[in-house]
C-alpha cells in the first residue's frame, strides 16, 4: 500500500474469540427467537448479528457491501419488512450510520491526514448542538440520521477504502449495480409502465417511490458511466457505458424535474471544463440551446426561471413562481430573521425548519408541520445557522479541489476520468441544493455523492504523498564515484 491515509488495524481482527463467542450468540438466538417471535423477525435479528460480526472481522467488505445494497435498497421500497413502525430502508439506514460512527471513532487517528476532516467533524458538532436544541427529537430521528451520514460519509469512505485496488473495486461493483436501475428505467419508459401524473405530465418513477430520487439517483449514475466511458480500455466497455450514460439522461429528462436537468447540465459542462474540451463545452451549449428551443416541454418547465427576471410579473404572480418555491423561500426567510438574534446565528436546531414555513402552509390551507423549505441551503441555515451552511459548502469545495487535482495529474486514465465526473457531480450537487431539497434531505443521492467524495480525497491524498516522495528522491544528492 502506498503513502496516503493509512488505518490502523483495527483492535477487532485479533480477538477471534470474542468473534466465536458472538457467533455463538447468534446461534442462540435464533434458536430462541423462532419460538418467541415471527420467523421474518428472528431472520431478521439473525442477519443483523452475522451482519455486527463480519463488520468486526472485515469491515472493508462490511462497508463495501452496504454501499452497493444501496443501489438495490433504493428501488426495493415496496417490500413490506416492518419491525418496531420502522421499515427496511431505515432499519438498514441505521445499522450503517452505527458503522460508520464506529469506524470514525476506532480510525480517529488516520484523520489527521484528511483535507475535508476539520469540515466533516465541525459538521458533526454543529449536528450535535441542533440535536441538543431540537424542536421535537422523536419525530427527527430519522433527519439527524441522514444529515450525519454525509460528514461520517465522506470520513469513513476514505479511510476504510485504503489502496486504489480497493476504491476501484467499490467504483465497479457500484457500477454494475447501477446497471439494475438504469435498465429498469429504461424498460419502464419502453413499455410504457406507470400511471403517476404531476403538473399535467406523466413522469418516470422507474423502480424509485419519488421522481425526484430518481432523477438525482440518476445523475450521479450518469457522471459514473461518464468516468466509465472516458477511461475504459475495451471498446465494448466504453460503448455500453454511454449507452447507460444515455438512459440515465433520458430518464433524469422523463422524470420532468428541473432540478434533475439542471443538475445534469451544468455537471456535465464541468466535467468538460475541467478536462480542458472547450471545443466540447461550445458544441454541447450550441447542442443544448438548440434542444431548448424546439422542446416545448423543457420550455414550459424551465419558463419561471425566466420569469423570475421579468419585473412586469407581479408580486403575487412572483410567489407562485418554481410550484410555488418562491414564495415559500421569501416567506421563510422573513420568518427567521424575525427570530431572536441567538436563533438567526444558531439556527432554530434540528426540525425548525418546520416553524418557519408555518405562515405559508396556513396561507395555502396546508395542515402540519412537515412542511421542508424545498432548499437544502436554506434547510441548513433555518436548523444550524449560517456556520451549518459555510460548513457544508467547506466540504464541497475539498471535494472539489481534489477532484480537480485528480482529473489533472492523476497517474492514469481511469483516476483522472473519475476526479472529473465528481468534480462535475460536486458542481451539480452544488446548484440542485440551490433550487430543491436534493442532496442534503435526500438520503440516496446523498450516499452516492458523498461515498465518491471519500475516495476521490482518499486518491489524491495517497497521489500528492507519492509526489512529494518523488520530488525529496530527486532533490537527494547523488554520490559520484571516484574517477
Amino acid at each position: 500500500m502506498g503513502p496516503g491515509l493509512n488505518p490502523e488495524v483495527p483492535l477487532w481482527s485479533r480477538l477471534p474469540v470474542v468473534v466465536t463467542a458472538l457467533g455463538m450468540v447468534v446461534a442462540g438466538l435464533l434458536a430462541a427467537g423462532i419460538v418467541a417471535v415471527s420467523p421474518l423477525v428472528a431472520l431478521g435479528a439473525a442477519v443483523a448479528l452475522v451482519g455486527v460480526i463480519f463488520f468486526l472481522t472485515h469491515p472493508t467488505e462490511t462497508l463495501l457491501a452496504a454501499i452497493v445494497f444501496r443501489v438495490f435498497l433504493d428501488i426495493l421500497w415496496w417490500v413490506p419488512f416492518e419491525v418496531g413502525g420502522l421499515n427496511l430502508s431505515q432499519i438498514f439506514s441505521g445499522a450503517v450510520f452505527a458503522m460508520l460512527v464506529a469506524i470514525v471513532l476506532l480510525r480517529i487517528r488516520a484523520l489527521r491526514h484528511h483535507p475535508a476532516a476539520p469540515w466533516a467533524l465541525a459538521m458533526l458538532a454543529l449536528l450535535t448542538l441542533a440535536t441538543a436544541r431540537a424542536i421535537e427529537l422523536s419525530a427527527d430521528i430519522d433527519i439527524l440520521v441522514r444529515y450525519l451520514t454525509t460528514p461520517l460519509m465522506i470520513l469513513a469512505a476514505a479511510v476504510v477504502f485504503d489502496s486504489p485496488a480497493q476504491r476501484r473495486r467499490l467504483i465497479f461493483l457500484v457500477a454494475m449495480a447501477a446497471v439494475v436501475p438504469v435498465l429498469q428505467s429504461g424498460s419502464q419508459l419502453v413499455l410504457g409502465v406507470g400511471d403517476y401524473v404531476l403538473h399535467g405530465y406523466r413522469r418516470l418513477l422507474g423502480g424509485y417511490q419519488n421522481i425526484h430520487n430518481h432523477a438525482l439517483v440518476m445523475l450521479c449514475f450518469s457522471m459514473l458511466f461518464i468516468a466509465v466511458f472516458q477511461s475504459a480500455p475495451r471498446r465494448v466497455v466504453r460503448w455500453s457505458a454511454l449507452v447507460l450514460v444515455g438512459i440515465s439522461v433520458v430518464a433524469i429528462y422523463f422524470t420532468y424535474t428541473r432540478t434533475g436537468l439542471l443538475g445534469w447540465a451544468v455537471s456535465l459542462l464541468t466535467v468538460l471544463l475541467v478536462q480542458g474540451r472547450f471545443r466540447l463545452v461550445g458544441a454541447s451549449v450550441l447542442a443544448g440551446s438548440i434542444f431548448v428551443l424546439f422542446d416545448a416541454d423543457v420550455q414550459d418547465r424551465f419558463g419561471d426561471l425566466l420569469a423570475v427576471f421579468d419585473p412586469d410579473v407581479v408580486s403575487t404572480d412572483r410567489q407562485a413562481l418554481g410550484s410555488g418555491r418562491w414564495g415559500l423561500w421569501s416567506w421563510s426567510m422573513q420568518e427567521y430573521l424575525n427570530r431572536p438574534v441567538g436563533d438567526v446565528l444558531m439556527g432554530l436546531g434540528l426540525g425548525g425548519h418546520r416553524l418557519t414555513t408555518l405562515d405559508w402552509s396556513r396561507a395555502f390551507h396546508r395542515v402540519g408541520l412537515t412542511l421542508d423549505p424545498h432548499n437544502d441551503y436554506l434547510l441548513l441555515l433555518y436548523q444550524m445557522g449560517p456556520l451549518g451552511v459555510l460548513v457544508y459548502l467547506g466540504m464541497c469545495w475539498v471535494t472539489f479541489r481534489e477532484s480537480v487535482f485528480l482529473a489533472r495529474k492523476g497517474v492514469d486514465a481511469w483516476t483522472r476520468s473519475f476526479g472529473a465526473a465528481v468534480a462535475g457531480l460536486t458542481v451539480g450537487v452544488l446548484v440542485t441544493n440551490a433550487v430543491s431539497n436534493s442532496f442534503i434531505h435526500r438520503s440516496a443521492p446523498g450516499w452516492y455523492y458523498w461515498c465518491f467524495a471519500g475516495l476521490v480525497i482518499a486518491e489524491a491524498v495517497q497521489l500528492r504523498a507519492g509526489l512529494r516522495a518523488e520530488a525529496r528522491a530527486k532533490a537527494r544528492p547523488v554520490e559520484v564515484a571516484a574517477g
